[in-house]
């Protein structure tokens, strides 16, 4: 099963709606599939919705080239397809690599990725998840850790780096909702091995079999 997590919105006939309330019969914005990122947007049918048991996620960050100190997140399955605009073709989004551009609804400005991590156990309990990105910015901080938390209907993260006064050259803003837990609160006993779980969910689409997710509108395969 390939997907997203709850709280991840979707574009639609009635605008921004989180990918857990779509159903059967909503239109969403779509554009064909082999056609490339210039292939006209229209709107297509759901026609299928599902809903896995938990399975295992990335934190897929991403930047604007004309707004590089905000950093945008997704949370998604290893394997779901991506369009990787510079290559033209569709590929699993784990395979992302650091600088590849991403295509858009509107392609006025370029995305690139910032990175891809899978979100691991902190607890063994599987409540809260950890992701470390090994990446840093052109100041020589480390960017990407964060908290992931499973809240009731999405996902809340804590991206450290937000809280750390030192670290203020990049700051993360996306669509799930963001907390400060305060400092020197942060969950111990990190056991760092296996694979953080959640539920996830895709939709099956019409002719096109793509969608696009979060604010900005990521172009992504069923």
């Amino acid at each position: 099963m390939t997907g997203f997590v709850a709280g991840t919105l979707v574009h639609t006939d009635k605008g921004l709606v989180p990918i857990q309330e779509i159903k059967v019969g909503d239109r969403v914005l779509s554009r064909p599939e082999n056609r490339g990122c210039d292939a006209p947007i229209e709107y297509k049918i759901v026609e299928k919705v599902f809903c896995s048991g938990e399975d295992n996620i990335i934190q897929l960050p991403y930047i604007c080239e004309s707004e590089f100190k905000i950093i945008k997140v997704i949370y998604l399955t290893d394997y779901h397809a991506i369009w990787h605009e510079r290559e033209k073709k569709w590929i699993p989004a784990i395979k992302l690599e650091n600088g590849d551009e991403l295509s858009f609804i509107k392609n006025e400005k370029i995305f690139f990725v910032y990175g891809v991590s899978e979100v691991l156990n902190f607890k063994d309990d599987g409540s809260i998840g950890y992701c470390n990105h090994y990446l840093h910015n052109s100041l020589g901080y480390s960017v990407g850790h964060s908290f992931v938390y499973k809240g009731k209907y999405s996902i809340k993260t804590d991206y450290l780096q937000n809280n750390d006064l030192s670290n203020q050259y990049s700051r993360y803003i996306d669509d799930f909702e963001s907390f400060d837990i305060g400092s020197n609160v942060y969950p111990e006993n990190f056991g760092g091995l296996s694979r953080f779980k959640i539920k996830v969910y895709n939709l099956d689409v019409e002719d096109h079999h793509t969608y696009f997710v979060g604010d900005a509108g990521i172009w992504v395969h069923c």
